[in-house]
């Protein structure tokens, strides 16, 4: 038999990046069975609860090595704990990595990634998520410690002076720059926090208050005039922004069953996708018209944990802590491609704007680099 040929990988790399061709000889479930007649005596077999479960793990195992896996770009090594916080820069050049060490490493990933910049600070706490500003020119952190502080880092500056506290709270399980930089949001709790973020500096604003649960997931939309959150009841909720209060609350979407883990908009402002632990991703009309999902996919193993839009806004990209990257056409529910990352404990993720890569940190200290559309393939 002829070992297996990977499919065309996606189309959606710039330009100087070559895809792989397309070919032939795929496995399939069952394309090993020699279907011919049988000249031997029929034979009676027992079927047993324990048989049925390990076929369906023997299966479970044959068809996760049948995905091809995605190209290992590099390993970045400075942590001395579990990374469990990542933030591509928004022009996908660098890297933040932040762990439980109370450190955060800014990495630049040209065709040998070095660090750039490291800060240590006991106050850090354990890092969980990090945040560019839209021009990268600084970084904020948000901690899981309750001891500990938000910080913003200027990480170009020299460090007798380059980081600051944040007012505010001492932990955040979201956080995010508006797209056109005027707005920083942390989720705390049901509460959703606003700095302004004018002239460099950041001044605390308002808060809004999530009516149905403790927020887990928040985004802007690319007009940077909405705010979705996603809480722990797996109801989406659109905030309109603007006004002393910062925001007031809109539509609302349900229909997930557990937490928000991940919310993207489509860059046309058409669409909203959110994922939760139920292992499904629904994609709902952004402009609130519509209060039904436009779509569900299923059959994730694990939970998604980022998401991308391509340009063409009927393609998604899914990334879970289960090791299970997919490129989606979700208007037919149709697989485009699927890549697996090779990795036994994923802590977080983080996904490139441009969609060529995937970070994932790891209990160990590392955090590995895939690239979905590798040269020369």
């Amino acid at each position: 038999m002829t070992a297996p040929v990977s499919p065309a990988a996606p189309q959606f790399a710039p330009p100087p990046r070559a895809t792989p061709s397309s070919g032939s000889g795929i496995r399939t479930p069952g394309s090993n069975i020699d279907t011919s007649p049988s000249s031997h005596a029929s034979s009676v077999s027992v079927v047993t609860s324990h048989s049925l479960q390990s076929m369906d793990q023997l299966d479970q195992r044959v068809l996760h090595e049948m995905i091809p896996a995605a190209h290992k770009a590099t390993v970045l090594r400075g942590h001395k704990g579990p990374v469990m916080g990542l933030a591509f820069s928004p022009d996908s050049k660098m890297l933040a990595t932040g762990g439980v060490d109370a450190t955060v490493h800014i990495w630049s990933l040209g065709s040998a990634a070095r660090d750039l910049a490291v800060l240590e600070e006991r106050r850090l706490g354990d890092i969980q998520v990090l945040a560019f500003a839209p021009a990268a020119e600084y970084l904020v952190t948000g901690s899981a410690s309750l001891d500990a502080r938000m910080w913003k880092w200027n990480w170009r500056e020299s460090r007798d002076r380059d980081h600051v506290p944040i007012e505010g709270p001492s932990f955040s399980d979201a956080l995010v720059f508006s797209p056109d930089g005027q707005n920083l949001v942390s989720a705390v709790g049901a509460e959703i926090l606003l700095w302004s973020t004018s002239e460099n500096v950041l001044r605390k604003r308002t808060g809004m208050r999530n009516p149905t649960g403790e927020v887990k997931a928040l985004q802007f939309s690319p007009d940077s005039k909405q705010l979705a959150s996603g809480d722990n009841a797996g109801i989406v909720q659109i905030w309109k922004l603007g006004g002393w209060r910062g925001g007031r609350a809109g539509q609302s979407f349900t229909g997930h069953r557990g937490n928000i883990s991940c919310l993207v908009f489509s860059s046309d402002n058409q669409y909203l996708a959110s994922a939760s632990l139920d292992q499904t991703v629904r994609i709902w009309d952004a402009s609130g018209n519509n209060k039904h999902a436009v779509a569900s996919l299923k059959g994730i193993k694990g939970t998604v944990k980022q998401m991308l839009f391509l340009p063409d806004p009927q393609m998604i990209l899914t990334a879970c802590d289960g090791g299970q990257v997919i490129l989606w056409n979700w208007a037919t529910g149709h697989r485009q491609h699927e890549w697996r990352l090779d990795q036994p404990i994923i802590c977080s993720l983080a996904m490139a704007n441009d969609g060529c890569f995937v970070a994932a940190g790891s209990s160990d200290g590392t955090a590995t680099i895939y690239d979905l559309v590798p040269e020369g393939n």
